[in-house]
C-alpha cells in the first residue's frame, strides 16, 4: 500500500488596456495539435510493395489542426459619466477532457456571454466554475477479491481525485486622459 498526494494552485494576472468602445481579447493557454489527416495505402499494389521492400518509401507530411486550450477573454468597455464601466464579455474555457478510441482528443468547452456593470476600482468575480472526477479501479485475479483474508492481498484498490476551480475577477481602472495630460505638462515644466 502507498500514498500519493500532490497539489498544484495556479494564479493567472493580466492586464489589458484598450480604449473607449474597442474590443479587447486576452488568451491564456496554449495552442494544442490536433492530427486530421495521414496518409495510408489502402491497397497492396506491384508499385506499393516494391518501395515498401526497398525502405524507399517515405509517407507524406501529416496535416494538423491547432485548438485554443485554455481561457480566452473578449471585452468591450463603455465608460458612463460617473466612471462606472459596463463591459460585454465573452468568455471560452476550454480543456482537454480525455481521448476517444482513435487517439483524437476530446476537448471541453465552457462558454460565457454577457455584460456586466462595475465600479472603477472596484473587483468583481464575473464567472466561477466547480469540477469534480472521481476514478475508482480494482486490480487483481478475477475470483480472488470476494474470497475473505485473501481480497486484502491479492487485490489491490486505487482511487483517483481530481478537483478543478476557476474564478475569473475583474477590476476595472478607468484612466482621464485630461488629467494625465495635466501630469505630463506639469512635469514637463518643472
Amino acid at each position: 500500500m502507498s500514498l500519493n498526494e500532490s497539489m498544484v494552485k495556479t494564479l493567472e494576472h493580466a492586464t489589458v488596456r484598450t480604449a473607449q468602445g474597442n474590443e479587447a481579447t486576452v488568451r491564456l493557454g496554449s495552442r494544442f495539435p490536433i492530427l486530421n489527416a495521414s496518409f495510408a495505402p489502402i491497397f497492396n499494389s506491384p508499385a506499393i510493395s516494391q518501395v515498401l521492400q526497398n525502405n524507399t518509401f517515405q509517407a507524406a507530411f501529416p496535416s494538423f489542426n491547432y485548438e485554443d486550450i485554455g481561457l480566452t477573454i473578449k471585452a468591450k468597455p463603455a465608460v458612463s459619466g460617473n466612471l462606472d464601466v459596463s463591459l460585454q464579455l465573452e468568455m471560452q474555457f476550454r480543456s482537454l477532457a480525455g481521448q476517444s478510441i482513435n487517439g483524437v482528443p476530446v476537448i471541453s468547452n465552457r462558454e460565457y456571454k454577457g455584460s456586466i456593470n462595475l465600479l472603477n476600482g472596484a473587483p468583481a468575480v464575473v464567472a466561477g466554475s466547480v469540477s469534480r472526477t472521481e476514478q475508482r479501479s480494482l486490480n487483481g485475479i478475477p475470483g480472488l477479491g470476494s474470497v475473505p483474508g485473501l481480497n486484502k492481498v491479492m487485490v489491490s484498490n486505487s482511487k483517483e481525485l481530481d478537483e478543478d476551480e476557476l474564478l475569473v475577477v475583474i477590476t476595472p481602472h478607468v484612466i482621464d486622459t485630461g488629467s494625465a495630460r495635466e501630469t505630463t505638462e506639469v512635469w514637463m515644466t518643472k
